[in-house]
């Protein structure tokens, strides 16, 4: 009985980690919104969970691509919102970054037009192959994402050494007025 609770308690302890108060190293072009303003998803995280002392938070959610996937220029990121694809409209939002350098840096995932969550518990912010992500609590309106990548290897940053890997440690989510 014991051990269930110390592996309760660690469970609830790594959870209110990763879905702390807003990051602290805020976007530069959020730095006029106000703190309450900012939802902060990374409590939601989905993946393959690793220690990262890189983050800002020291943990982050980690893929490495298949050994035969094929590259395209930059990481693919979005939104994608199952109830809104239902009513045969765009995804809420997608983007595509080339990494500068093998550092943790905030991307903005551009909405798709007038596009907006609608609510569902299946809208998932996500990277390449739906491997890493945040799946969204059960939100609707108007968002603007900002989500904090680190990207590594040649897959994705040209001249590195290093074996290609994605990390995400950080979603935030501005409403848009």
């Amino acid at each position: 009985m014991k051990s269930k609770f110390i592996h309760l308690a660690a469970a609830i302890f790594l959870t209110g980690f990763m879905a702390g108060a807003v990051a602290a190293d805020l976007p530069p072009e959020l730095a006029n919104v106000p703190k309450s303003d900012i939802l902060d998803m990374s409590g939601h995280l989905y993946g393959t969970k690793v220690d990262d002392p890189e983050s800002a938070r020291g943990k982050a959610v980690a893929v490495q691509p298949a050994k035969d996937a094929k590259k395209y220029p930059g990481i693919l990121m979005g939104v994608y919102d199952k109830e809104y694809m239902k009513l045969k409209k765009n995804v809420v939002a997608i983007s595509r970054y080339k990494a500068k350098d093998e550092k943790y840096h905030w991307y903005h995932i551009k909405r798709a037009g007038d596009s907006a969550l609608q609510g569902t518990p299946d809208a998932v912010v996500y990277l390449e192959n739906w491997k890493i992500g945040a799946r969204l609590p059960n939100l609707k309106g108007k968002y603007d994402f900002w989500i904090s990548v680190k990207a590594q290897g040649p897959y994705y940053v040209d001249g590195s050494r290093k074996e290609n890997k994605l990390f995400l440690d950080q979603v935030l989510l501005v409403p848009v007025k």
